[in-house]
């Protein structure tokens, strides 16, 4: 359940509205660029590379474009008619000749992008869990990292989410969980469920090094009935991704979010 919070919360634009519902996707959203801002862009390059290889329709590769107009990239999505959807908005937002839209299906990264490293790789599980083991999609995101570039791995994890399901009464799906697979509910995707260590092993196994690793949210559940009391208020969003800011920036912490984040780096070295 964690993970369909992840696959559908959106970057909240100028032009979008609030919805209920939206609250935790707002909140994820928030503190994922919080953590990007503080562990990954004032490493890159002024001029770097990117590949966002994430279920988000193109939003973080705008977003990174928006912010950082030197950098150029390229967005991953899933079929040729949804690359064209994020190649239009993307166009529409002045972006386009910095950022490109390409379809791939599971395997066939490498040969569309292998031949060119780059300064930063971004991920969530949705590319990972189209395989049936997440070590082969995270190699073959691997292979597109420059010498001394880094990776992103924004992943749900395998302890909150089996947490969310008990608090729901669902002992199968937190059993599930608990092994590593969120079966996912009506409409969601299945998808692997990951731990600190786990990740740690992963890395370990491509040669990169895992520089900074933490979780959240950590404080509220995506299915709590708390947002359905929360008034829609820029200053109750304020406040509580004041709380969750400062629990991101305690390293003890992050284990108990409910997506964890990994910054590994590809050492220079490596063939």
């Amino acid at each position: 359940m964690t993970s369909s919070a992840q696959y559908y919360g959106t970057v909240r634009t100028r032009d979008e509205k609030d919805a209920p519902g939206r609250l935790y996707g707002r909140l994820t959203d928030a503190l994922l660029w919080t953590a990007l801002e503080q562990s990954v862009f004032s490493r890159l390059p002024l001029s770097f590379t990117y590949v966002d290889v994430s279920a988000r329709a193109g939003r973080w590769a705008r977003r990174i474009a928006a912010e950082y107009p030197h950098s150029t990239g390229v967005h991953i999505a899933p079929t040729p008619e949804a690359a064209a959807e994020a190649g239009a908005r993307s166009a529409r937002a002045g972006h386009g000749p910095r950022v490109r839209h390409l379809a791939a299906r599971p395997g066939e990264l490498a040969g569309l992008l292998g031949g060119h490293g780059h300064d930063l790789v971004f991920h969530d599980c949705s590319y990972l869990s189209t395989f049936s083991q997440p070590e082969a999609g995270l190699r073959e995101l691997a292979s597109l990292m420059a010498p001394g570039g880094l990776m992103v791995s924004f992943l749900p994890s395998r302890w909150h989410t089996a947490h969310e399901y008990l608090g729901c009464g669902d002992l199968q799906a937190a059993l599930h969980s608990l092994a590593g697979h969120d079966p996912g509910g009506p409409g969601a995707p299945h998808a692997h469920l990951f731990t600190p260590g786990q990740i740690r092993l992963l890395c370990r196994a491509l040669d990169l090094r895992v520089d900074a690793l933490t979780g959240f949210p950590g404080l509220v559940l995506p299915a709590s009935g708390c947002y359905g009391r929360f008034p829609y208020e820029e200053a109750t969003f304020a406040d509580v991704l004041k709380m969750e800011r400062e629990l991101l920036i305690d390293p003890d912490s992050g284990a108990r979010g409910a997506n964890l984040l990994a910054v590994a780096t590809r050492p220079a070295a490596s063939p």
